[in-house]
């Protein structure tokens, strides 16, 4: 199995008094001009991190509190969407800003479909369907109660409800209570997530009525195909996967254990994974696979730092493959078109592209494996076992951000960027 190494980084604290204060920006893959927004306005860096201008806005509108900046390519331009409903764009060439209108009363979330055809923007009650020329073409009321077309029919053929159990059975066959209500900190944001094809957008809500974070699925006429079965309550962030039907997000265990849930696009569970031992000393910010679906990254913040987390799938085991932590909060996008390449702004101003590849740990006949809190060695020499099987774990502290090894030697880097050195001398070769 391949490892996610951190191959390449370019940063720039040249424009970080600049970009203080930026949460939302957006890259342009191909020329790698950069586009933020703040309260105030505009921000333009070329593929050098130098600004090329910077545009105010808080003069021009009467209220300029930003949701989303998108780049719409087709169209050559950048489109800002406020909290109050104004869609703006701004010529990338001429750098002219020009006011759309209006799409609603108030804006809480925006997605672009791949394509930039479709704007899917999630209102106070409802989802709203809009064409590229800002008109509504559907919408659905969150206090909707419809399942969806593509929702399974349970009729109990097969259940345990419908077999021979005898007393005993009878006797443990009680209805257990379950809280699906939404976790207390759940700050009831809006998520809008499309896949890579356009074919199907999916929206993370929370229900008034019911108390409950709800994930729905639609296709791109914004007609409800399924909502995700909530067979316990769910924390609000999620992510879609960009080929396939898989839906992500996650949940608590009885144990106080983060769990990483997977959903099929009909709203059906599938399967789950221990994310972390300890759900309540930290809080899942964001969520994305990257346009491969290579490797999931997980955004996680604690108390005293934020972390971003890799993770990776083979044979359906799960590894936390790579993590680095960050003293201030963040914002971080993947790249729409390369495989495994990220875009990071952190709170003090300083903007970092990152490069990952996957890449055998080999040196010799040893095989090294990141897992999750340990790393896996193998001498296939000695023991040829298939991943994900191996010969020996060796348990490290934290979580690793990056290694290296040799025949008598193993050098890790943790999340805290603290070196480890070890002597894995079980190595040695017998005369």
């Amino acid at each position: 199995m391949k490892n996610i190494v951190l191959t390449k980084a370019l940063s720039s604290s040249c424009n970080a008094q600049l970009l203080k204060g930026c949460s939302l920006f957006v890259e342009d893959s191909s020329t790698h001009i950069v586009y933020f927004v703040n309260l105030e306005g505009i921000i333009v860096l070329d593929e050098n991190f130098k600004t090329k201008t910077v545009i105010p806005c808080r003069d021009q509108f009467d209220y300029f509190d930003p949701v989303s900046i998108d780049l719409l390519q087709d169209r050559n331009e950048v489109c800002i969407i406020l909290k109050n409903a104004q869609v703006i764009t701004m010529d990338v060439e001429s750098y002219a800003i020009c006011t759309v209108g209006f799409l609603g009363e108030t804006c809480l979330a925006t997605a672009w479909s791949p394509d930039e055809t479709i704007l899917t923007v999630s209102e106070d009650d409802r989802v709203v369907f809009y064409d590229g020329s800002f008109e509504i073409i559907n919408y659905w009321n969150l206090s909707n109660s419809d399942t969806g077309k593509e929702s399974l029919v349970a009729v109990g053929w097969g259940s345990a409800e419908t077999q021979f159990q005898g007393s005993a059975g009878k006797a443990v066959r009680k209805p257990v209570e379950v809280s699906r209500s939404a976790y207390p900190e759940d700050s009831h944001n809006s998520y809008i997530r499309w896949r890579a094809d356009g074919s199907v957008v999916t929206v993370s809500f929370h229900e008034r009525e019911s108390d409950e974070r709800r994930i729905a699925v639609f296709n791109r006429d914004g007609e409800l195909m399924a909502r995700l079965k909530n067979y316990e309550s769910l924390e609000e962030i999620f992510s879609i996967r960009p080929s396939g039907n898989c839906i992500a997000t996650t949940t608590r265990s009885s144990d106080g254990a983060r769990m990483l849930v997977f959903y099929e696009k009909n709203g059906e569970k599938r399967r789950e994974m221990l994310l972390s031992p300890m759900a309540d000393q930290s809080k899942i910010i964001n969520m994305q696979w990257d346009v491969e679906a290579s490797c999931l990254c997980v955004h996680v913040q604690y108390n005293d730092k934020e972390e971003l987390e890799l993770w990776t799938e083979s044979n359906y085991d799960w590894k936390r493959q790579w993590t680095a932590s960050f003293k201030g909060a963040l914002n971080w996008k993947w790249d729409t078109e390369k495989a495994r390449r990220m875009c990071v702004l952190l709170n003090d101003g300083v903007y970092i592209r990152l490069y990952f590849s996957r890449l055998l740990g080999l040196v010799g006949s040893t095989a090294l494996v990141v897992g999750t809190g340990t790393l896996h060695l193998t001498d296939f020499e000695r023991c040829p076992v298939p991943p994900p099987l191996y010969e020996y774990a060796l348990t490290i502290k934290g979580a690793a951000h990056s290694y290296a090894f040799d025949d008598s030697r193993l050098a890790v880097i943790d999340s805290d960027m603290t070196l480890h050195i070890a002597r894995h001398l079980f190595y040695t070769k017998q005369q």
